[in-house]
């Protein structure tokens, strides 16, 4: 069997242009400008918690495992609680696949934006006496 490095090249020629019609080619796309993103606001949410929360978390101390969620700040300061709650499919319950609808998308967004980038800081400690009791 000979080897015939004419039809080698041929065919090396091939697979270069098959390879180059297949690329994507990204000459004729001009970037665009990257919009940033706004979270939603509790007014574009309050909504969807009234459809989807407050059916069982709504009443005080009255609501179901204790967590209300009738104010804007009630819902904050459970923002993180509730992220995590929602994100991993365990809110609304009986609901696993809301998070991936508009609506859960949107609240998982404004949630977001409600939990601090830090904790908070904890409180600062107040001076202990000295063992012996107070200097004189």
């Amino acid at each position: 069997m000979r080897f015939n490095a004419r039809y080698v090249g041929l065919f090396a020629a091939g697979l270069c242009s098959l390879s180059l019609m297949a690329a994507p080619s990204n000459a004729d796309q001009t970037p665009q400008p990257v919009e940033p993103t706004i979270p939603p606001t509790y007014e574009d949410v309050a909504s969807i918690i009234a459809n989807n929360c407050q059916i069982c978390h709504t009443g005080g101390e009255e609501a179901v495992a204790g967590i209300s969620l009738d104010t804007e700040e009630e819902v904050v300061a459970r923002a993180a609680q509730a992220f995590a709650a929602l994100d991993i499919g365990l809110m609304p319950y009986g609901d696993p696949e809301f998070r991936t609808t508009p609506d859960g998308i949107k609240l998982l967004g404004y949630l977001k934006s409600q939990i601090p980038l830090e904790p908070a800081p904890l409180p600062t400690p107040a001076p202990t006496p000295p063992a012996n009791g107070p200097a004189n």
